[in-house]
């Protein structure tokens, strides 16, 4: 503005024939970028004075470690990049230990005049890095002065302007999981020193709890994010009901309960040579789809990495459900207007009776639901049916996830009922959520969407506010393994390739970009429909270098095929009619002659010969081929890159719609 410019540089604009143009009075509006950066700066400097209450005399250190720290984040308009990396690629980050801001700390106290009998330290409160040395910055209020040095101890638990009283009413207003730890390491004594009536009696090895301590016992505080701990608590055994310990978690205390009711373990002497596998707490955090905490889950886990092979364990196997099964058992459901239950076994693993927990589990499971009049699928083990004439019942199993559905709801009811008493679950209503994916029914039918898992990825990578594109790739773009600037987090960046890869289940369009395009093999894709919805679907580069297109289309079919029989073999055996020959769409005419006629030897001799059974199934008037025109070959968008009208256009064949759009 105008009365800010002084005299002299105004003459010196003048005399270089410099015209220089200022904003109005009071308009911060018109220089919108440096605005909004002095809001980001104050926003970010007044939560990190709010979170420890320091004063405002020292906002100006609460700005300076704002912009330290700003300058260290990662930023969207740098594709994910860190400022300060970009400019200074070769300096680290932080030259020293990142702190608290405000927290309380203690300074080395060098002045000459302390004598031997003084404290060696200085209470100070942290307040930012110096930008001339290589040290803290801390101010000390008895000094009245600040104090650079690198030999000082933090307390980053404990704001210096704080009062007791204060601190102590925050904390009760949060959900802890708060225990006590037992400064004690466990002892293995005789089976005959143990009460029989304990309530951790049988752990496998005994504990010798201490007499009370004189001082305080020591706690441990954790937050409600997921969390491990190697210790485990050890209250007295007083009594044999575990709830009675009223100082462990709720979740603790199910826990502890679950595996005394089932008899998970057997106390024994310790064998001669042998070592005793350790465990631990594991602590998650169950989210529902709008992202509120559904129930607090501990569980008590073995070190598998400690197990060894043919010593500790020989055979594992958990039944886990396919994503296409599911799919398919979705579509039924929703073919014939069933409704899905939902259903959880509280502690699955721990209803094995001593044996490999998943492999266990299941093999009760089953043998539960078979005595209920249930059989299990030969063509998959996940999923046990029982059928009569008039009725169905169909059940899927995904590790401690089961989701019913059928026609019987009496029998249904029944069911539910009995797994109750043999597994003690829990009955989640109609099926909502599950395995990451969001279910929703109308009157239009079903609707499957990952729409929580997209948000948490996109918060994840800082693209939650990114300008969205309706295309995953942009076509005709040769990407080289070289181009470019390499990452500066690799990690990172194959952790979003792995999250990618699953959200392909409901978002199929992205399959083509999530691979990889460095060699010259091929992409196979195809997709299965079942009653008009999309069960199965895959995209997948090839092992090997196809001699042709019309080779790589033909293999495409061969596998294509197998899912279909494969579906059509599983509807048959629960007591699905399916409607036969399936049609199989294919759009290189070549492979549809080598498919109807063998006679093209030069062009197949090098094939293999399993993937010429899709002659036979094509005989036994299982599949029935059909050409189809490129423009209209769905299996094209997982194998290439196509532009926004294609994309669109294949989407809405898919079945794929945008259910949070206005109407």
């Amino acid at each position: 503005m105008e009365k800010n410019v002084s005299n002299s540089f105004q003459n010196y604009m003048s005399h270089n024939g410099i015209l220089h143009q200022t904003s109005c009075v009071d308009t911060p509006s018109q220089n919108g970028v440096a605005e909004r950066k002095n809001r980001h700066l104050l926003e970010t400097a007044r939560a990190l004075m709010f979170q420890m209450q320091v004063p405002k005399q020292f906002w100006a250190d609460a700005v300076s470690m704002a912009c330290f720290l700003i300058n260290r984040m990662p930023v969207v308009v740098l594709k994910g990049d860190i400022l300060y990396k970009v400019i200074h690629p070769q300096k680290s980050l932080f030259p020293i230990e990142p702190r608290i801001f405000g927290c309380t700390c203690y300074v080395r106290d060098t002045r000459l005049s302390v004598t031997k009998l003084d404290p060696r330290a200085l209470k100070c409160v942290f307040l930012g890095y110096s930008r001339l040395q290589k040290g803290y910055r801390c101010f000390s209020i008895d000094l009245n002065k600040y104090l650079v040095s690198t030999d000082v101890v933090f307390s980053e638990d404990t704001s210096f302007f704080s009062s007791p009283t204060s601190s102590a009413s925050e904390e009760e207003d949060e959900e802890w999981l708060v225990y006590q730890v037992v400064n004690s390491r466990p002892i293995v004594g005789q089976s005959s020193m143990v009460d029989s009536n304990a309530s951790l009696a049988h752990l496998g090895t005994v504990v010798d709890v201490p007499p009370a301590p004189v001082k305080p016992p020591i706690v441990q505080v954790y937050s409600r994010h997921p969390v491990t701990i190697d210790t485990c608590p050890a209250p007295a055994p007083s009594s044999s009901d575990p709830s009675s310990d009223l100082d462990l978690p709720i979740s603790l205390r199910k826990e502890i309960r679950a595996l005394e009711d089932n008899h998970t373990w057997k106390l024994v002497d310790l064998p001669q040579g042998k070592k005793v596998v350790g465990s631990k707490w594991v602590f998650v955090v169950k989210v529902n789809p709008d992202g509120s905490v559904a129930r607090l889950k501990a569980r008590l886990v073995a070190r598998g990495y400690a197990q060894t092979y043919g010593v500790d364990y020989s055979d594992t196997f958990s039944p886990v459900a396919k994503l296409n099964l599911v799919q398919l058992f979705i579509s039924i459901a929703a073919s014939h207007q069933w409704m899905i239950h939902q259903l959880d076994i509280k502690n699955a693993f721990i209803h094995g009776d001593l044996e490999e927990s998943p492999h266990a589990w299941f093999g009760k499971f089953n043998k539960e639901t078979q005595a209920f009049g249930m059989n299990k699928s030969k063509k998959d083990h996940s999923i046990v049916y029982k059928k009569s004439a008039a009725s169905i019942i169909l059940l899927v199993v995904y590790v401690d996830d089961i989701v019913i559905t059928g026609n019987d709801h009496a029998g249904i009811s029944d069911l539910k009922a009995f797994m109750h008493s043999m597994f003690h679950t829990k009955d989640l209503g109609e099926l909502k959520y599950f395995l990451g994916i969001e279910v929703s029914r109308s009157k239009k039918g079903m609707f499957l969407s990952q729409r929580k898992y997209v948000l948490d990825l996109l918060e994840e990578t800082g693209k939650i506010e990114a300008k969205p594109c309706i295309t995953s790739m942009v076509p005709n773009v040769q990407l080289m393994p070289n181009d470019g600037d390499p990452f500066y987090n690799p990690e990172r960046y194959w952790k979003v390739i792995g999250k990618l890869n699953y959200l392909t289940v409901m978002r199929p369009d992205i399959a083509y970009a999530t691979g990889s395009k460095f060699d010259r093999r091929s992409t196979t894709g195809y997709c299965v429909f079942f009653g008009g919805n999309l069960v199965a679907c895959k995209s997948k580069k090839r092992s090997v270098v196809s001699h042709s297109s019309a080779e790589f289309e033909y293999r495409a079919m061969a596998q294509a095929t197998c899912e279909i029989i494969w579906i059509h073999q599983l509807l048959c055996e629960v007591g699905m009619k399916c409607t036969m020959p399936a049609k199989l769409w294919c759009e290189n005419q070549v492979a549809l002659l080598i498919v109807a006629n063998p006679v093209y030897h030069e062009r197949t001799k090098h094939i293999e010969v399993d993937c010429h059974f899709i002659r036979e199934k094509i005989e036994e008037n299982l599949v029935s081929t059909s050409y189809v025109k490129t423009g209209e070959q769905l299996g094209d968008i997982f194998t290439k890159a196509l532009n926004g009208t294609r994309v669109e256009y294949f989407c809405n064949k898919l079945g794929m719609i945008n259910i949070y759009a206005p109407a």
